[in-house]
Order: structure tokens, then sequence, then C-alpha cells
């Protein structure tokens, strides 16, 4: 009876074990995609193929891979396939991943990002010296969504075709077509770069075309040669000394407004606009020993009065 009971529970234990191996083993001999682990990448396959292939989002394949968005497949690549159990026994098993597939993963990861880390390490050698410092003639400006940063000048301190495009294409944001920006005024933006330690420039206002209504025949911004420009950290009256201290230019200071006004010219002047934002232009006095003809508009006409209570900038 004993050696019976013995063969017995033998052959209930082996009926057992056959019964919890069979459904697997039939998944796995019917091709069942959610049997197999590991997904070698064929020609042309993507992520969004191989997900719905085996019924798992594109998502959570990123995510057992260790997939960058932009990655991209190559053939022969090995992908771990997630299944369907607690995310907890996921990422265990996700730390078991063949120690090859990984590797492989790794690389191909290393070589995509591997341009852009380069091409990110270039701009900041070109941005800064040996010491670590904003190199001179550099200009990072903003203005909406579009911006630009680079070195300002080429060989015998000429302006470079690289910055002119870069300007042209940010201070004409707010207009339908490009419009080029008078070199002079680019030179001055590394000037007020390098004064003020490389500070991101936000531009206001660049080139505008003409306009029905516009006051005065010609505005300096019509020929792309006018900024409305600040930087962060740095007040106004800051920008209005320094600007007026280089030569042939105009300087607008508006106190009650979040720019200052600067455009290339062949005589130094400045004003001061008391004006808030939306408001008519309210000119003041120009400073004490400052001739009238000198408080010229932005289009360049020269005014007989100290006190300008209608002129467009």
């Amino acid at each position: 009876m004993k050696r019976f009971a013995r063969w017995g529970g033998g052959i209930l234990l082996w009926l057992g074990l056959s019964a919890v191996a069979a459904p697997t083993a039939r998944a796995a001999a019917k091709g069942d995609p959610r049997a197999e682990k590991v997904h070698v990448v064929g020609a042309g396959q993507t992520l969004a193929r191989i997900a719905k292939r085996f019924h798992v989002t594109v998502e959570a394949l990123r995510e057992a891979n260790d997939l960058a968005p932009s990655q991209k497949l190559h053939e022969g690549m090995k992908l771990v396939i997630p299944g369907d159990e607690p995310s907890d026994t996921r990422a265990s098993k996700k730390k078991a991943v063949d120690p090859e597939a990984r590797g492989e993963r790794d690389r191909d990861r290393e070589r995509s990002e591997a341009p852009r880390a380069r091409d990110k390490k270039k701009e900041r050698d070109e941005e800064r010296g040996d010491d670590g410092l904003q190199k001179a003639g550099h200009v990072k400006i903003v203005l909406d969504g579009e911006s630009w940063q680079g070195a300002v000048f080429e060989k015998k301190s000429r302006v470079s075709r690289r910055a002119q495009e870069g300007f042209s294409r940010v201070l004409s944001a707010h207009a339908d077509s490009r419009h080029a920006i008078h070199p002079r005024l680019i030179a001055t933006m590394a000037e007020v770069s390098d004064h003020f330690g490389g500070r991101t420039i936000e531009v206001v206002s660049g080139f505008r075309p003409r306009a029905k209504g516009q006051r005065g025949s010609r505005s300096k911004h019509n020929d792309g040669a006018a900024i409305d420009f600040r930087i962060a950290g740095v007040s106004n009256a800051e920008l209005r000394d320094f600007c007026k201290s280089i030569k042939k230019l105009g300087c607008g200071y508006y106190p009650n407004n979040t720019f200052v006004h600067v455009d290339v010219r062949d005589k130094a002047t400045s004003w001061v606009d008391l004006a808030r934002p939306g408001e008519p232009a309210r000119y003041t006095k120009i400073e004490a020993g400052k001739r009238a003809d000198q408080h010229g508009s932005d289009d360049g006409e020269s005014k007989s009065t100290r006190l300008v209570s209608d002129r467009k900038r």
C-alpha cells in the first residue's frame, strides 16, 4: 500500500506539472507574440509596426528598451517585448535583459546622440575663450520664437554672412518677408553684448515694413537700421547710457516702457519719450548742452525746437 501511494503521488505530481506547462508550450508552438521576450528588428520595421504586432504600446516598447524619442531602429537590433506582468515584475526583468542586447541599444543611442553633443560642444567652444568667459563679438538675440547666436565678425572685423542672415531672420520675425539688417546695427549689438557680459538681447521690434498711416516719410525700422530691445537684469537707463557712448547712433529712452531704441545714422542724437505702452508719443526736453538739431526723428530729419510733441520712432 505504501509503495502504491508513492507511485500514485508521483503520477499526480507529473500530471499537475504537465497541466501548468501545457498552455505555455501551446502558446509558443502557435507563435503567440506575447510568449516572445526578445525581437530582432527586421529591415524597414518601425516601433509602431512592432508594437502593433505584439499588442503593446509604442511607449511601453520605448520604456522597456530605454529608447530615446528620436532614436531610430536599425536592422538586427534586439528589442525586449514587455509582457502583461505587473510593473514591478517588468522592472525586475528589465534589469535582467540580455547584456548583449542592452549593449547594442546603448551603442545605438550613443551613435544617435553623438552628433548633437559634438555640435553643442562646438557652439560652447566658439562662444567661450580659454578662460571660460564669453568671447568678444558673440551675440544671442531672440524675438518671439526666433533666435540666433554666434560670432558676428569674420576676418578684418567685417560682419559675417552668417550673422547677417541670422539677424535678418530674427529681426524680420514680425514681417511677411526678410529684410537685410544694416551691418553697423549688427556690429553695435555685438558691442552691447560684449559690454553686458554676453547676456541675451531680447528684441521687441526690428524690421518693420512701411505701413499705411505711418507718421513720417520714413522710419529707420523700415530700412532695417533700427532696433527696440532690452536685456534681462539690465535697466533701460544703463542701456541708454552705454548706447549714448557709441558714435553715430540714435538712442531713444522710454522710461515708462520696456525697451530702448537704437538706430544707425550719420550724427549722434538722443531723445526721451514719456509715453506709456499704447499712448501717443510724449517727447520731453532734450538734455542740457545738446543742440536742438541733434534731437532728430529716426527718419533722419532734425527738429528746431527743444520740446517735440509729435514725432514717430
